[in-house]
């Protein structure tokens, strides 16, 4: 049975308090079990260059990712990210200064940087013949479409969860509560594949069968072989 509520003494912040014991408990029995695992696996730094942590302030003309940032305004991401603001307004207010942003050739610039990190499709590829479920779990606003187009990341794992679609964000509690209840199984069905420690974190901490911190290709390989013993090396 699928919960879309954190169960007793898991709220927002009490979500912390799941013991890791527990947690390996889980493992353990689904191991026993012999039931495969759900992937939910991150996008953007995961499967693909996010092209904000590569360049992105070169195309706007900064000579130093530092100076980017100060100039552009902080809060405009989250909302942005979350499908709380549109991407007029967004583009209204991504700089501090107001300056006019070229969208059509931030667009090109975009669809341009967007590729697979190394090794990344190859794996995506052998789990998907070998039948593994795998869905895209991102916090990422409507640009993922752009990421699509691109790379066609739904050959191999449909896009089922989009913060700005589900309004949610990893690693709230709610985010992977939700991503639980809509595929009609238990957080503890349920490994995250991510590449940061604070999504993987709050897995575990809601009862998440396993989270992978994603650091290669090779890396997560390893990994997942502890649940798909027939990975290739």
């Amino acid at each position: 049975m699928c919960f879309l509520q954190a169960p007793a003494g898991l709220g927002r912040k009490g979500a912390n308090t799941l013991s890791r014991r527990r947690v390996r408990s889980m493992v353990i029995m689904n191991n026993a079990a012999g039931r495969q695992p759900v992937l939910l696996v991150d996008v953007m730094d995961t499967l693909v260059v996010d092209p904000f942590t590569v360049s992105m302030y070169e195309h706007f003309g900064f000579t130093e990712h530092k100076d980017f940032l100060l100039a552009k305004d902080p809060d405009t991401w989250i909302p942005f990210e979350l499908g709380n603001m549109s991407e007029n307004t967004f583009w209204d207010n991504f700089f501090k200064d107001k300056r006019k942003v070229d969208v059509e050739k931030f667009g090109s610039y975009m669809r341009e940087t967007y590729s697979w990190i190394d090794g990344m499709q190859d794996l995506m590829s052998e789990l998907h013949s070998m039948g593994v479920e795998m869905h895209l779990f991102t916090n990422y606003p409507v640009w993922w479409k752009m990421v699509e187009e691109e790379l066609c990341l739904s050959q191999y794992a449909e896009w089922s969860f989009i913060s700005c679609q589900m309004h949610t964000r990893k690693p709230e509690p709610k985010a992977f509560l939700l991503a639980a209840d809509r595929l009609g199984c238990m957080p503890s069905d349920c490994v995250l594949i991510d590449d940061r420690s604070s999504n993987c974190s709050g897995a575990l901490d809601i009862g998440y069968l396993d989270a992978l911190k994603f650091q290669s290709a090779k890396q997560t390989r390893q990994l997942l072989r502890k649940y798909f013993p027939t990975l290739t090396e």
